[in-house]
């Protein structure tokens, strides 16, 4: 199922739209796919699930099954969340390794005051599960510790206790994907000075802890980098004290006790014998259940935000849905999927596949006269020549169509030219001088490598991935800018144009092999020159940046921009979007940068707090939910009468939503499937569905929106039923 582009409008002074392609192709819960299947853990009580136990006989009841909590552990309802097996304790078999006690370095805080208890630290775990297992690169390792390593004053190393630490996870990951291990979950450490137990500590032994805490995470920040630098894995890092400062501000306004302890009795893992009758009636409503250590209830919140870190930082394997791509702060556009090849013969036929190409629909992506812009040029800028002024709407300007079929870009360029000239290059000529006559040139950075010098010397940075494809008016063609690739109709690359009664057509086929096989889904760097030469002068005109210079290069999508929406909770539908609501969904930015947009009368360009979008989707079981926030100095709602239905909407600020329900991928509107088609709404609450085929309305209906003011803008939410975009 296609589902949704949005348009934005602005103000009738800066009228523009923003649009995005987004699809999911299956709107059930549908994570992306995981590259491991199962875990391995080291660490301390927070993820041991039975070691302690059977080694040692205690934490006893009413400490859970051998945990140090009154339920499963984080790292259960992690495995339970990413669908993988339970973690066993290793001492039963397993792959959990963790040891309530157990430090990152040295040896536990009992032991060095001359206690039995003694369990082994963590790099002894990993030793012991090295020698036991070999890694094959489909685990998800798991080392939450250092929590045990801060209690004391001295552990037996000389130096920082806090900096030595914090070099030993770096030194335990390292060791472990030297052999073989490529997915790692690490943590920062919990802020000690709020667990129950330090807080009743004298003020200078929890200076002390604070010290020692505050080295042993500015010496990680290093140690994270330096990882995250290795090529050869992914690391997954938590920032525990960030997220957990923001999750308490919220929990404590849902009624949770962020201090008191649910099990009063359970002291340090040695509850007393009425710590049974000391039991809370709530403990979901509590973070710690002993002095030290939480309670399932807070270990399923973590966990769910271990999820959430994974499942947006996973590294995209073959059937996923591409996370939404960096774009360089340019302009972006789209070549989107064709039915099929069309004829590259320099004429642009209505009858074929061109009709689906981005650019096509009313002829959107242009670069015209404007005798209202200060430069006389709409959607462009002057490049290489002398830009001398455009006299007329006849003289220069140009609409561009981007499409991709199977192993190939198609682009065709149709320009408006009062007077057509090819003096200097000959015609079905290679590589002459055809920046000196009518010609269209295309530049490309396959990788989007960004190679910030002019350059056309031809080197590999460039055209190993791209460089300029030239064809005149005459069929003149020049590629050595791109490393002279095969010309011809099956070879590299091919192009005709066509003279027609206004100007001139130019058609191109650049297989993607040649420009370093983009992948449907990513962006490369792309934009397109016109040359005009009127005899007395010669400029050129740009859709985005500078020739031969990547860095300044468009954005243009090779196929259309995916997305999928996770499946969620329920959002309220008030029109103000709440951070928790949309949490597990990765936001759609649209600007100026980054949507591709059909800017009508006024300025091209704007201000990037002017006129933007950031959205959100999500589903149920039975409801797509789209989340917006819109920024928008001039808000404008003159034309549609508040809260009216399908009045001119068009005309005023407002949000359209489009489906393609069954993706047809129709080049025009399917006026007979039911519902599918254009949402509006607007920031006065005025509605339009006649060109969805007239939906019911209203919060259990087909669909609902719900809007409100904001300091730069306004929001909304919408809300469509499944079953009616679907049947």
């Amino acid at each position: 199922m296609k589902l949704f582009s949005i348009k934005l409008k602005a103000t009738a002074t800066a009228f523009a739209s923003l649009i995005i392609f987004a699809s999911s192709k299956n709107l059930e819960a549908q994570n992306p796919a995981l590259p491991f299947t199962r875990t391995i853990i080291f660490g301390g009580e927070i993820s041991d699930t039975g070691n302690c136990y059977q080694i040692f006989g205690f934490p006893p009841e009413p400490y859970f099954d051998g945990r140090f909590s009154n339920g499963p552990l984080a790292v259960e309802h992690l495995a339970n969340d990413l669908n993988l097996p339970i973690p066993e304790a290793s001492d039963r078999g397993g792959s959990n390794y963790a040891v309530a006690g157990a430090p990152l370095i040295g040896s536990n805080v009992m032991a060095r005051y001359g206690g039995s208890f003694d369990p082994d630290n963590v790099g002894k775990q990993i030793d012991t599960m090295l020698a036991n297992e070999i890694l094959s690169g489909e685990e998800l390792i798991i080392i939450i510790a250092g929590e045990n390593d801060q209690y004391v004053q001295s552990n037996g190393f000389s130096g920082n206790e806090g900096i030595k630490t914090a070099d030993a996870l770096g030194t335990y990951v390292s060791e472990l994907a030297d052999a073989g291990g490529k997915y790692f979950l690490i943590s920062n450490l919990f802020t000690s000075g709020l667990r129950p137990s330090v807080m009743e500590q004298s003020q200078h032994a929890q200076r002390e802890m604070e010290k020692w805490q505050e080295a042993y995470h500015m010496k990680l920040e290093s140690v994270i980098t330096d990882l995250q630098d290795r090529q050869d894995i992914t690391l997954f890092y938590f920032d525990w004290v960030s997220w957990h400062e923001k999750w308490s501000a919220d929990a404590r306004q849902d009624g949770f006790k962020l201090s008191a302890l649910a099990c009063y009795e359970c002291y340090l893992g040695t509850p007393s014998s009425n710590a049974s009758s000391s039991i809370v009636s709530n403990p979901e409503n509590y973070i710690f259940w002993d002095g030290l250590r939480f309670t399932t209830s807070y270990q399923e919140h973590l966990a769910d935000a271990w999820a959430e870190l994974i499942r947006t930082n996973l590294p995209l394997v073959e059937g996923d849905s591409p996370a939404e791509v960096a774009l360089d702060p340019t302009k972006t556009q789209m070549a989107l999927t064709l039915p099929a090849a069309p004829s590259i013969d320099g004429i642009l036929d209505s009858e074929e596949s061109w009709t689906w190409a981005g650019g096509a629909a009313q002829n959107f992506w242009s670069i015209r006269y404007d005798e209202g812009l200060e430069d006389l040029l709409r959607g462009g800028s002057f490049g290489d020549g002398m830009p001398d002024e455009i006299w007329d709407e006849t003289d220069i300007q140009f609409n561009i169509y981007a499409g991709v079929f199977e192993n190939d870009l198609y682009l065709a360029v149709e320009v408006t030219d009062d007077w057509v000239v090819n003096d200097n290059a000959e015609a079905n000529s290679e590589d002459g001088p055809t920046w000196e006559d009518d010609s269209v040139e295309v530049f490309i950075d396959g990788d989007n490598s960004n190679f910030e010098e002019r350059n056309t010397a031809g080197i590999p940075e460039i055209i190993d991935t791209g460089g300029q494809f030239v064809i005149a008016a005459n069929n003149a063609r020049r590629d050595k800018e791109a490393g002279d690739p095969s010309f011809g109709e099956n070879a590299d690359w091919y192009a005709k144009a066509e003279i027609t009664d206004n100007g001139y057509v130019a058609e191109f086929r650049i297989s993607l092999a040649v420009i370093g096989n983009p992948q449907p889904g990513e962006a490369i760097g792309f934009s397109v020159g016109v040359n005009d030469d009127d005899q007395s002068s010669r400029r050129q005109i740009m859709w985005a940046g500078s020739p031969h210079n990547e860095a300044t290069y468009g954005n243009l999508f090779i196929g259309e921009r995916t997305y999928t929406a996770p499946k969620t909770s329920t959002p309220s539908l008030d029109g103000k979007i709440e951070a928790m609501e949309y949490e597990a969904a990765i936001p759609i930015v649209l600007n100026q940068h980054t949507g591709s947009y059909h800017i009508g009368v006024g300025n091209d360009e704007w201000e990037d707090g002017d006129h933007s979008l950031t959205g959100w989707i999500v589903h149920d079981e039975t409801s797509i939910y789209v989340g917006l926030v819109a920024k928008d100095d001039i808000i404008s709602t003159d034309s549609a009468a508040m809260n009216s239905e399908d009045e001119q909407t068009w005309l005023d600020d407002s949000i359209e939503i489009f489906f393609d329900a069954d993706d047809s991928n129709d080049p025009q509107r399917n006026t007979e499937s039911k519902f599918e088609g254009q949402f509006v709404f607007t920031p006065n609450g005025a509605r339009r569905d006649n060109e969805a085929n007239n939906p019911k309305w209203g919060k259990d209906a087909d669909w609902f929106a719900a809007t409100s003011d904001s300091e730069d803008g306004y929001q909304m939410e919408f809300k469509f039923s499944k079953a009616a975009l679907l049947g």
